[in-house]
């Protein structure tokens, strides 16, 4: 739960309780000022009201309450949303409640955007069948999409790229697309839809980083095999030259540079300033990497900016045994 979830959860408390109250003892107020003693905005009553069980038909609509904001920034819709209340949803709907109202206290959403990250599909189709933008509602911003995938919600992910939500919307500090934070968060699922869907396996983000070589950084097998599936290009470098194979190699992962390898990666690229896969492994001491990049003819030898090479990296002892092993 975020910090965010949290303070909604409280002020459910704070304000649940002195509504079964006040509705018990018949003294409660709903007219968009106080409630047993609670001043509260007039659409959020009609949400407290909704899920105390009410008929919430009897309140009044204004037009003018559509946008009434809670202390924390969310209008009724977004509430609904959020709880996939899809009575609430239809009856706001029905009222002329815009579709695409912005909660923007700490980063604008909307409500397609809280249902898609609360994984409430019925919900998500709903907004969307009502003309909700299932695209980011500022560039740059998080989008519904963002939420599916950090989510891998695979099922509301497919459903806003039916409707038209750009695959490759960058969004955050990082500028990623929703398959990267797939890659960041381990959300195959989401991944799967998304590449299905158009995504491109060779999005970077404002640092550089592909899908393939964030998913070589992290050790994922199952990630990086998906994305070679797809198309990503094992010999693409970032700013520095680095490769797939040299994160991989770096971080040990020899069984992804087997797969890499077989994908067609080089075996001996070097970056920018000299350092190849093999160096990558030496840096870390990686011999069963660095092994398999022997055979697959990485050379020793080869030096970095420094005068480095693997040879003395890792020693004359090391090196014999991972020469022993080609």
């Amino acid at each position: 739960m975020t910090l965010r979830q949290g303070a909604y959860a409280l002020l459910f408390i704070a304000l649940l309780h002195p509504l079964r109250l006040a509705m018990s003892e018949g003294v409660g107020r709903l007219d968009g000022r106080v409630l047993a003693g609670f001043p509260v905005d007039p659409l959020v009553e009609l949400w407290m009201h909704e899920i105390a069980g009410s008929e919430v038909k009897l309140l009044p609509l204004r037009p003018r309450t559509f946008a009434d904001i809670d202390k924390f920034g969310v209008t009724a819709l977004l509430h609904a949303a959020a709880a996939d209340d899809r009575g609430l949803i239809e009856l706001l709907l029905a009222a002329g409640t815009p579709v695409d109202l912005v909660d923007d206290e700490v980063e604008p959403v909307t409500a397609l955007g809280y249902a898609a990250q609360a994984g409430h599909p019925a919900a998500v189709a709903r907004l969307l069948a009502a003309g909700a933008s299932p695209n980011p509602p500022r560039e740059g911003a998080l989008g519904p999409l963002h939420f599916a995938a950090d989510g891998d919600r695979a099922e509301i992910v497919a459903d806003l790229l039916a409707h038209g939500a750009d695959p490759d919307a960058a969004a955050g500090g990082f500028l990623a697309t929703p398959l990267l934070d797939c890659v960041d968060l381990g959300a195959y699922r989401a991944a799967a839809a998304l590449i299905e869907g158009g995504a491109n396996p060779e999005a970077e983000d404002r640092f550089g980083w592909t899908p393939l070589r964030k998913a070589a950084f992290r050790s994922d097998f199952a990630m990086v095999e998906m994305l070679l599936k797809a198309g990503a290009d094992p010999n693409a470098a970032d700013l520095d030259g680095w490769r797939a194979l040299h994160y991989a190699s770096f971080r040990g992962a020899a069984q992804i540079a087997e797969l890499l390898l077989r994908h067609g990666a080089a075996a001996d690229p070097a970056a920018f300033d000299g350092t190849t896969p093999l160096i990558a492994a030496a840096l870390q001491q990686q011999e069963s990497t660095a092994a398999i990049l022997v055979a697959s003819g990485a050379d020793p030898r080869r030096k970095r900016w420094n005068g480095q090479s693997a040879a003395t990296l890792f020693g004359a002892e090391s090196l014999s045994i991972i020469l022993a092993g080609h």
